[in-house]
């Protein structure tokens, strides 16, 4: 009984293990089932050796075709392409951030730190510059500022008044009050008259009054006084003989001594007068000024402040 359990593996007694063995055909029984079983395992490896040796004899047999192998290299990649991961992931800025360490923001020293007082001081500066830049092209190329010296414009304009000149682009137009300064004339300095003619035109002067191409020049601008009459006879004493400056600046067509002349304004040339006539020395005493000497128009009253606004004309 005890022999049988020990043939079926199943050791139930410790007695089973030191017990000897006495009978040597059950030692045989079971070598010869050990050899059976390598035998069989060698039979079949044998067997597929054989397979192996068969199938790789059909290969090198059968024709390789290029386009078979491309394609099964194309079906590979595109498998492994589909199967694998991509290699590269888009990584959030929550990812990023819970990977990366906090660093503390370096921050500059007190000393390198510009002073609120620098940068103060540098607008100013700035500011400065730009607002002399602006004053001088202003200035320079659109407005000027003059001052009237004299009686020669009253009532227009009195001595001291401050005007605002344009001088952009401007060309003189007849009745246009402006500030010249012909320094080819015996006047070498600023002056503020009115424009009486300009190219073309012809002026005639009488004791009685001044025409422009047939048309009184004699406007309601003209002073008007009591010591401008002749005996109060509402006669104006103008002088009417004519100049050397005017006589060779200008083309005369009639002279008559002490009575009258007619004289035409060559080109570039303008014939000004004072609105005070009487008072005035303008192109009858120097002759026709440049158009070029022309500082500019003037377009309002600045001083007094009381009388502050734009010229009647």
């Amino acid at each position: 009984m005890k022999d049988n359990e020990y043939m079926n593996g199943e050791l139930t007694d410790s007695e089973d293990i030191i017990r000897p063995v006495s009978e040597g055909s059950d030692v045989t029984e079971a070598t010869d089932g050990t050899q059976t079983q390598n035998t069989e395992a060698a039979d079949a490896a044998t067997d597929t050796e054989d397979i192996t040796t068969a199938v790789d004899e059909e290969a090198e047999d059968a024709p390789i075709d290029d386009g078979d192998i491309e394609d099964a290299e194309s079906e590979s990649s595109e498998d492994i392409a589909e199967d694998s991961p991509d290699e590269e992931t888009e990584v959030t800025t929550e990812e990023y951030s819970a990977c990366t360490p906090n660093i503390p923001e370096e921050k500059p020293a007190a000393a390198e730190e510009k002073p609120k007082r620098v940068d103060s001081l540098f607008d100013f500066i700035e500011l400065f510059v730009f607002t002399l830049a602006a004053v001088f092209i202003i200035t320079t190329f659109f407005f000027k500022y003059s001052v009237v010296s004299g009686a020669s414009m009253e009532d227009t304009l009195h001595n001291g008044d401050g005007l605002l000149l344009y001088s952009f682009l401007y060309s003189p137009e007849q009745g246009d009050v402006i500030v010249v300064q012909d320094n080819s004339t015996a006047l070498n300095k600023p002056i503020v008259k009115r424009v009486i003619a300009t190219e073309g035109q012809i002026v005639e002067v009488t004791r009685e009054r001044i025409t422009v191409d047939g048309e009184s020049a004699d406007g309601d601008y003209v002073y008007t006084g009591p010591y401008d009459r002749i005996n109060g006879g509402g006669i104006y004493d103008y002088d009417v003989n004519l100049s050397d400056d005017l006589r060779a600046t200008s083309i005369v067509l009639q002279e008559i001594p002490g009575e009258s002349y007619k004289i035409m304004i060559p080109e570039g040339r303008i014939f000004v007068l004072g609105d005070h006539r009487n008072v005035s020395q303008d192109s009858r005493a120097v002759g026709t000024l440049h158009e070029d000497a022309v500082i500019g128009k003037v377009i309002l009253r600045l001083l007094p402040f009381s009388s502050f606004g734009k010229l009647e004309e």
